[in-house]
């Protein structure tokens, strides 16, 4: 969040894309912590169904827009746009946070590479972070996403699991090399 306060500090707008959004909890409190934001939802058509509806009947004041559905116009203005999984590509642009909690833990390596692959070229390209935590689900059959990250990104900060009492992964900041 430090560095989230500091782009507010000098005027700057707050940029987030969250892959794996779910039903929208995570973006309704950032909302409410740093208005100025403009939250980027990024999941499966059925899920973004259910943020959607549940971001917008909690921030009614908010713009709402579709990246498949609305205008590029209003999609680029909108204080929440919602991107289904399959159009992760139309998002050319950068942003201050990328977040992902649990789902690349459900995801194969290459998915998890298609997505990190977004974030070389478009998402982190300016000063951006990748804040993930996933667990080991290895023993599913899946992989551990942090072994896929860490071919391409950075490992800026990791939160011993051990001290902190972390049950479903550890928490990681990654960037850009």
């Amino acid at each position: 969040f430090q560095k989230l306060e500091a782009l507010v500090k000098q005027g700057n707008p707050i940029k987030v894309l969250e892959i794996g959004s779910g039903y929208g909890a995570l973006a309704f409190f950032m909302k409410q912590v740093f208005p100025s934001v403009q939250y980027t939802l990024l999941d499966i058509p059925e899920s973004l169904l259910f943020s959607s509806i549940y971001v917008s009947l909690n921030c009614q004041d908010c713009t709402h827009a579709f990246a498949i559905c609305d205008s590029v116009e209003e999609f680029q203005k909108a204080d929440f746009r919602y991107v289904p999984n399959y159009a992760a590509h139309t998002l050319e642009e950068d942003f201050d946070l990328v977040i992902n909690t649990l789902s690349m833990s459900e995801m194969t390596e290459y998915q998890i590479k298609t997505y990190i692959d977004l974030m070389k070229s478009f998402w982190l390209v300016k000063r951006g972070i990748f804040f993930e935590q996933n667990q080991d689900n290895r023993h599913l059959g899946w992989t551990k996403a942090s072994i896929v990250i860490q071919k391409d990104l950075f490992l800026e900060h990791t939160l011993d699991p051990h001290t902190n009492g972390f049950r479903q992964g550890v928490p990681n900041i990654w960037r850009l090399p």
